[in-house]
């Protein structure tokens, strides 16, 4: 019996072995997924075709869609240097097209806006002031 410690803190939300089960070192197979209680970025993308890259310290304006238009203000961590698959959640479906790409971006959360992990939130990217 091994313990298993994660490196974040949160719960767990899928178990992926059985007990008992020998897993192999080194085989790079997840064990289990550890979610987070509270958001600590948000990643957003910008999709083709690119009107404007984002960059590290530009101003994000953070909607929440809800009846009260919540929203706060963040700031672009950092950006991805490459084009990345999109959750087919967050786009539209369009006819003729399966897999939506765009690069990501990382956003720092307000610490006023009580967001709930994996929430959907409109992002509106301004140029650094």
């Amino acid at each position: 019996t091994v313990s298993i410690k994660s490196p974040i803190d949160g719960m767990v939300s899928a178990v992926f072995r059985f007990q008992g089960e020998k897993i192999v070192a080194n085989a790079n197979v997840p064990i289990v997924t550890v979610s987070a209680i509270q958001p600590t970025r948000i990643i957003g993308y910008v999709r083709k075709p690119f009107s404007e890259v984002p960059k590290q310290g530009d101003i994000v304006t953070i909607r929440r869609p809800s009846f009260k238009r919540e929203h706060g203000q963040g700031v672009v961590l950092e950006v991805s240097g490459q084009l990345e698959q999109i959750t087919p959640t967050l786009v539209p479906v369009q006819p003729g097209v399966k897999i939506e790409m765009g690069l990501p971006f990382a956003v720092s959360v307000p610490a006023d806006m009580a967001l709930i992990p994996g929430e959907p939130v409109e992002l509106i990217v301004a140029a650094k002031k």
